[in-house]
């Protein structure tokens, strides 16, 4: 019966592992004109935040926190794009009827697009990192910078994007939905998820928001990204973010997969 079991779910495992390559193999066609319109907008917006707004008195150190912030806003809104496109396919050509007629549960098949997700997050995420190096030079001080740290908080922010990213999809019935979802979530916890300023900022000017904020997720990506980057000196505690946000992640998974069975029963 064990035996039975564990060849089930080497079946699942190949199963998955092909569908997530076969992904990537399209996404490779695609994944260059990606990567240019990440980089077009985080250029423009480190490049201002690093030299035009300190003169308007802000913290030099204003572009630093917006190149690392941009990895994690980078990861979260291509999430988005995945998701649309998730939703644009439920409603029009269903291919992701396909898997659904292979051997193996329907929520695997959520899981086997999450990975998808991820490596596509991660491929257009890192590239930031040293773009944002290179426009920033000295006033990116990577002394502090802590590898093994930093891809630990890395993956934790693609999975964690990944996952709502199918909590997203499970939010809409259809495509005239989508940007309620830009409009009243995605943009609202971005804006208010240590984008453009560290949390203990926030929390000097209202102990009751900064709390507040504490539940959405963008907040430990963000603090999490600059803890291993820049140090911990003057963020959340680094571990604690890694922890919230796989505890984001699995929560985002299980809500999701569970919305989202049903509805994909009857594709």
């Amino acid at each position: 019966m064990f035996k039975k079991q564990e060849n089930r779910w080497l079946s699942y495992t190949q199963l998955m592992f092909q569908l997530v390559r076969s992904d990537m193999t399209i996404y490779k066609g695609i994944a260059f004109g990606h990567i240019i319109n990440t980089i077009s907008w985080v250029i423009p917006g480190v490049l201002v935040a690093t030299y035009a707004l300190p003169l308007l008195g802000i913290s030099q150190n204003f572009g630093a926190l917006v190149a690392l912030a941009s990895i994690v806003t980078a990861s979260f809104f291509e999430s988005f794009g995945a998701a649309t496109a998730f939703v644009g396919d439920l409603e029009g050509n269903q291919t992701i009827s396909f898997p659904l007629t292979l051997p193996m549960p329907s929520w695997l098949v959520l899981i086997q697009r999450s990975i998808s997700y991820i490596c596509k997050a991660s491929i257009i995420s890192i590239i930031i990192l040293p773009v944002g190096k290179l426009l920033l030079l000295d006033k990116l001080n990577l002394s502090n910078f802590s590898s093994s740290k930093f891809f630990i908080v890395f993956f934790s922010i693609n999975l964690c994007s990944s996952f709502f990213g199918l909590l997203m999809v499970s939010m809409v019935a259809s495509m005239s939905e989508i940007m309620k979802v830009w409009n009243r979530f995605l943009f609202p916890l971005w804006f208010f998820g240590c984008s453009q300023y560290p949390w203990e900022t926030l929390h000097e000017l209202s102990p009751k928001l900064a709390y507040v904020c504490l539940a959405n997720p963008y907040v430990y990506g963000m603090e999490g990204i600059r803890a291993a980057a820049l140090g911990q000196e003057g963020y959340l505690p680094y571990w604690s973010c890694v922890g919230m946000l796989l505890t984001f992640a699995v929560s985002f998974g299980i809500i999701a997969t569970r919305r989202l069975k049903k509805r994909l029963d009857f594709v």
